[in-house]
């Protein structure tokens, strides 16, 4: 891959953003793409009934960028920016726009922010484990150790036995002494 070929993709998505289609989108693509040159964007406008109004100087560079030969194409993007933007520079991008929301919290005094904090959080939220006595934590301890246990158990039996567990357990007489 070169330059040039990042150059022709980027042409073509372009094109494809302005005129609502891919510079070849029917017949045969493939050939259509190394043969034929791509219909202007005005023409495809036109074809469309589309009402964008492209600059020239962008019609020409995008249809640049589609040239068939690699050294028709802007050989880099400070080619390409230049062609876009003749004597002059390109604009700066926009401001951000502002969202008080977004604001960071270390802009404000620490104060402040732990006043907001008092006022907007609820209440101290307790969970369950907390609002619970000893002696009812130690016998759910206790319950969910004695599950995980039998648990463990299980799988281990089912593993050493190849999953006749439950066959051998159905197998296996009733026992009792007074029989």
């Amino acid at each position: 891959p070169h330059t040039t070929d990042d150059i022709y993709a980027l042409g073509a998505t372009l094109y494809d953003l302005l005129t609502t289609r891919p510079p070849f989108y029917t017949g045969d693509v493939y050939t259509m793409v190394q043969n034929a040159p791509a219909p202007t964007i005005s023409q495809r406008l036109a074809e469309f009934a589309l009402a964008n109004e492209v600059p020239p100087q962008v019609e020409s560079t995008i249809m640049a960028c589609l040239a068939k030969d690699p050294t028709e194409r802007p050989a880099d993007t400070a080619t390409l920016s230049a062609m876009l933007f003749p004597n002059e520079a390109p604009p700066p991008p926009p401001p951000p726009e502002y969202i008080p929301e977004m604001e960071s919290v270390f802009a404000e005094p620490l104060e402040k922010t732990q006043q907001y904090l008092e006022d907007n959080l609820p209440d101290e939220v307790t969970d369950w484990w907390g609002t619970q006595s000893a002696d009812r934590r130690d016998l759910t301890l206790v319950i969910c150790l004695l599950i995980a246990m039998l648990s463990a158990e299980l799988l281990y039996s089912f593993i050493t036995h190849k999953g006749k567990v439950f066959k051998t357990i159905q197998e296996t007489p009733f026992f009792s002494p007074f029989f």
